[in-house]
């Protein structure tokens, strides 16, 4: 090949390169160009013709550019792409773009001036360093503990707050795994959490753990287990999320521990009033049982027994005898709450029956409404303490009524079916003066009572025996008219 057509070959490929290609003099005119770089810095090629290499990138670095390049000028080598740091290329309309620069000597002087715009890589390059950075910024300020770890459970990046946690600095951790520092009783557990999650089986895992501390204590650490992969799904470790929560763990010990105490106080409280309750109860009908007696054993002794007064006197002490043998027999059946064999039960037998045993009571006088459901399915329930829980509500309304001094006297009891729940709903209304509302909250309680004389036993034995049947009791508390209603739930027979 002759120096012509090494000269024509020359050309032709200078003027066809797409990146833009100069030939630069000793003073920095551009002498030759080819079109690409006419057009990616966006001039006319008469006007790149007129221009001089400084034109080319911002006016605030071209003094600098000018210096760096008359240096160069004094001992040009080549020097190809990738070699030079890259530089910001200005275009006619004033937008700037990366560039990666080759400076290649020619003879005469010039230098042969390569441009390659790498703008989107460097872009793309900024954004990953920024994101880097910020995941570092990120991982290092976390609030809470997060480490990278192998698939042995080695430590490979601890952040700071992880290594405030467990107390141990970066390179005395990397020399250790999580399972060396579980607590021994949780060792085998994070072995097993570890090979779970490596197992594929789920993404993540939590637990709660005890680690250990350089001092020899130990704290406690909710621990989230994710599995790393390559792209091609190879496990590369897990990473670990890390919370302190010894001072919950230490809030629900101290919380179960003042529950035990106060539960035990609250025994000994039940306990005293109970003893309260069935000391003040038993004590007035024994007093009387004592003085029925010693009356009775005045009269035996006289030369001539008056029989109507020792009968009297008898009566009354079987009389008192039954009344602190009630109160006995009602506290147990309180505290012996067991489960009572059940059966289909007609609910609307149950009611008449246990009016009848009210009235026969004594509890008489008082006007009765029923509106009992018809043809009403058996409900499963014990038929013996239905009519007890019925008897205990209609006999507390009567005596409400009477204590009001009422002269209408009326008892309304309503059965319904409650088709959504498969339930029958028992009502049971008075019009006495019903209950005030600061004391419904309490009218269930255990020995709370509004009577003189009463124990405060009957609506909580009541709706024991109601729940213990699979149903609900309850006062309602929306009724606008006078009186109180109680309801009770029960369900129908299988």
């Amino acid at each position: 090949m002759n120096q012509d057509t090494h000269d024509i070959d020359y050309r032709l490929l200078f003027r066809l390169a797409v990146d833009p290609l100069l030939l630069v003099d000793d003073r920095g005119k551009i002498v030759s160009f080819n079109a690409a770089a006419a057009e990616h810095f966006g001039y006319s090629e008469e006007e790149f013709s007129r221009l001089d290499v400084e034109a080319l990138v911002p006016e605030a670095a071209r003094e600098s550019h000018r210096q760096r390049r008359e240096l160069y000028g004094r001992a040009p080598v080549p020097r190809p792409m990738g070699t030079l740091p890259n530089l910001r290329g200005h275009r006619r309309d004033g937008s700037l773009f990366w560039a990666d620069v080759s400076l290649t000597p020619v003879p005469g002087g010039r230098i042969l001036v390569g441009v390659h715009d790498v703008t989107r890589r460097y872009v793309a390059e900024q954004a990953l360093r920024d994101s880097e950075e910020q995941f570092r910024s990120t991982f290092e300020q976390a609030p809470i503990g997060i480490a990278r770890i192998g698939r042995d459970g080695t430590w490979l990046r601890v952040n700071e707050t992880l290594r405030r946690i467990l107390g141990r600095p970066a390179h005395e951790l990397v020399q250790s795994s999580l399972p060396d520092l579980a607590h021994p009783d949780d060792r085998a557990e994070t072995r097993q959490l570890m090979e779970f999650v490596a197992s594929g089986a789920i993404d993540n895992a939590h637990r709660e753990l005890r680690v250990a501390r350089p001092d020899g204590t130990h704290v406690w650490v909710g621990v989230t287990l994710s599995l790393q992969r390559e792209r091609d799904g190879t496990s590369t470790g897990f990473q670990i999320v890390v919370e302190d929560i010894h001072g919950r763990k230490e809030a629900e010990a101290a919380l179960g521990q003042l529950r035990a105490e106060m539960a035990e106080m609250v025994k000994l409280s039940v306990a005293k009033h109970t003893a309260m309750a069935i000391a003040h109860e038993l004590n007035q009908p024994l007093i009387a049982v004592t003085s029925y007696a010693e009356a009775a054993v005045r009269m035996l002794r006289m030369d001539v027994p008056d029989p109507a007064k020792l009968k009297r006197a008898l009566e009354g002490s079987a009389e008192q005898a039954q009344r602190a043998s009630k109160v006995v027999r009602e506290l147990l059946e309180f505290l012996q709450k067991g489960e009572a064999a059940t059966e289909p039960v007609d609910l609307n037998t149950v009611v008449k029956n246990a009016l009848a045993l009210v009235e026969s009571n004594g509890w008489n006088g008082f006007r009765t409404l029923l509106d009992l459901g018809p043809d009403l399915r058996p409900v499963q329930a014990n038929r013996l303490q239905v009519e007890k829980v019925l008897v205990n509500l209609i006999a507390n309304g009567v005596e409400a009524m009477r204590d009001l001094g009422l002269e209408q006297q009326t008892i309304r009891v309503t059965i319904r079916t409650m088709a959504e729940t498969n339930m029958a709903k028992v009502s049971v209304s008075d019009t006495g003066p019903g209950l005030d509302p600061q004391l419904v909250q309490r009218a269930f309680h255990p020995f709370f009572t509004t009577k003189p004389n009463g124990l405060g036993l009957g609506l909580a034995i009541s709706r024991a025996l109601i729940e213990a049947q699979g149903g609900q009791l309850w006062l309602d508390t929306a009724r606008d008219t006078p009186g109180a209603t109680f309801h009770f739930t029960l369900p129908f027979a299988p």
